[in-house]
């Protein structure tokens, strides 16, 4: 039903946004989590949750300074999300609650449909930026529904201006 679908969705981006919480408070526990710790980490949350296009860093001042997987993902390193006003509305409300939190959908040249899940990182009480997963929004919603539930109901799922579908439209 819809509601399992939705309780479905609302879980899985539950316990995704606490993987990405321990590894801020890694990052902040260490005043900074060196390079091939952060990738290996990275590495791993990417083989456990689909639907995600990228995990990344982002410096205090909102630019992508680590981007993992690299391969098909290069342009979003320096990219500024801070310039993106649906990004940097869910950044600016993740840090200023000091919780991870999620955007709407939005479009990301060469990238296309996501949502991102923002978690915020403080070195004694200073920003020192957000660990994010991009989700790309279509198949991160794929992804956490049953083939069954799909195969069985048409749903159409309408946030921030773009359509996500479910079963045979």
């Amino acid at each position: 039903t819809l509601a399992q679908i939705e309780v479905r969705i609302v879980a899985e981006t539950r316990n995704y946004g606490l993987a990405l919480g321990r590894m801020a408070v890694r990052w902040e526990s260490e005043g900074g989590t060196p390079p091939s710790v952060w990738t290996r980490d990275a590495r791993a949350y990417a083989r456990d949750y689909d639907g995600q296009r990228a995990l990344v860093w982002a410096d205090a001042s909102m630019a992508l300074q680590r981007v993992e997987p690299l391969p098909g993902n290069r342009g979003l390193v320096g990219l500024d999300l801070g310039g993106i006003r649906v990004a940097r509305r869910a950044l600016d409300d993740a840090r200023r609650s000091g919780t991870v939190l999620a955007s709407p959908i939005f479009e990301v040249p060469d990238v296309g449909a996501v949502a991102l899940l923002c978690a915020p990182i403080f070195i004694d009480g200073v920003s020192d930026g957000f660990v994010i997963a991009v989700l790309a929004a279509q198949e991160f919603l794929e992804s956490v529904i049953d083939p069954r539930v799909r195969g069985s109901y048409d749903v159409a799922l309408y946030e921030g201006g773009h359509t996500l579908r479910l079963g045979d439209p």
